[in-house]
């Protein structure tokens, strides 16, 4: 659920850089299905959520199948045939799926590109992130980013032209 390092540096982002942080838990495709709890009553979100206390309340959580979401992605390309997606043990493509589409090949991928992206769960935290870069967060990052940079850049010759004025104070 994190270590110490990943605990601070967590702190770090969310206090001094004023970020928001998504929590993405993959291989979502290998848990009980009563354990994808984004809320953290129970399932691996629960280890996260107790981890990250004290430093951050309501973890946004997100269950995502990396690798369904990869191999649908390259399927749409054409940079990973149909025929190993099908075989693969790893993405699990249900038999009948095989079946009600015989002799259609072109269905078939179109088919199982939407099974493994549905199965992925990655379109909802795509979705989250997006909103956040250009609704919540845009208008601040580019705020704060620019205030930041004007206390330092303000700091900066404040302290020269400090130095300066005691220099012609004492020649």
């Amino acid at each position: 659920a994190g270590n110490r390092p990943d605990m601070e540096f967590i702190r770090r982002v969310i206090q001094n850089r004023r970020r928001h942080v998504f929590f993405p838990i993959n291989k979502a495709d290998q848990l009980e299905e009563d354990s994808i709890d984004p809320t953290g009553i129970r399932g691996p979100a629960r280890s996260l959520r107790r981890s990250l206390a004290g430093v951050l309340d309501a973890p946004e959580v997100f269950f995502v199948a990396g690798l369904f979401a990869l191999r649908a992605r390259q399927l749409a390309q054409g940079t990973v045939s149909l025929d190993s997606v099908l075989k693969s043990n790893r993405t699990r493509i249900p038999f009948h799926m095989v079946e009600e589409c015989a002799g259609d090949r072109d269905a078939l991928r179109d088919r199982v590109i939407r099974y493994l992206l549905k199965a992925s769960r990655i379109s909802e935290f795509e979705e989250r992130v997006d909103n956040y870069l250009h609704c919540e967060n845009k208008e601040s990052a580019v705020t704060e980013d620019g205030l930041r940079r004007i206390v330092v850049l303000g700091d900066e010759f404040a302290s020269r032209l400090g130095s300066q004025l005691a220099a012609a104070k004492d020649p």
